[in-house]
Formats: C-alpha cells, sequence, structure tokens
C-alpha cells in the first residue's frame, strides 16, 4: 500500500488523496470538519496545561488544522463568549 498527499494534483487543501495498489481514491474533509477538530484538540490542551493562553492555542490550532482566518476568528470568538 502506498499513501502519498499529491498537492500537484490540483487539490484543494481539504482534499487527501490515497494511491493503493494504483487504485486512486480521494478523501475529502467536510466543510467545518477542521473547525470540530481544533476546538478538541485545544480543549484537550487546556486540560493538560491550563497556564497556556487560549489566544497562544487558537494560533497553534490555526497553523496545525490549515483553518482560514474566518474560522480563526470564529475560535476567537467561540472563547470570547465562553469567558462571559
Amino acid at each position: 500500500m502506498r499513501e502519498k498527499s499529491r498537492p500537484e494534483t490540483g487539490a484543494t487543501k481539504s482534499e487527501v488523496f490515497v494511491y493503493k495498489e494504483d487504485i486512486f481514491m480521494a478523501t475529502i474533509i467536510p466543510k467545518g470538519e477542521n473547525i470540530r477538530r481544533a476546538l478538541k484538540w485545544i480543549s484537550d490542551n487546556q486540560l493538560e496545561d491550563k497556564k497556556k493562553p487560549v489566544s497562544r492555542l487558537i494560533q497553534e490550532a490555526a497553523l496545525k488544522f490549515n483553518l482560514s482566518p474566518n474560522e480563526e476568528a470564529y475560535l476567537e470568538n467561540f472563547y470570547r463568549e465562553d469567558k462571559d
């Protein structure tokens, strides 16, 4: 089984390509899935290190999960509203 990321095929950032025995398969991550993954990751990291600022976790999640600026702003608003 060979697995490769193939960005040169013109795939969007949310597509993952898997080659298995010369059979091409594409898995597209549903819209909003990266936000859900980022929220879970931030939540898990808050439990591990309560002193780490949420703003820093949001920045790290944005890079890790390839979030758009709008998605990053959504997370900032989500955690800002959570404090109120």
